[in-house]
């Protein structure tokens, strides 16, 4: 691997395109962020595809139960060890 993709952090969006890049890139060692996540079953599916971070303020702020979400989205994480 080279230094760069030691280093090198990629967006890539939680669709059904993304999910397979996500996890073509992670298996090759990238790190990936998931980004456009707007449901707690979106988080579940980025995590299994190897993303190391995912990006719910979408989802967060539209919630009517923002901690509830945030609590929804912490759990997925840790079980599915994003960092």
């Amino acid at each position: 691997m080279t230094k760069l993709a030691q280093t090198l952090k990629i967006k890539i969006p939680a669709i059904p395109e993304g999910l397979k890049a996500m996890k073509k890139l992670s298996s090759d060692g990238y790190k990936v962020t998931a980004t456009a996540i707007y449901t707690p079953i979106q988080a579940y599916l980025a995590a299994k595809a190897g993303a190391d971070v995912f990006v719910s303020g979408n989802a967060i702020f539209s919630s009517d139960d923002r901690k509830g979400t945030i609590e929804k989205f912490k759990k997925i994480a840790e079980e599915n060890y994003c960092k």
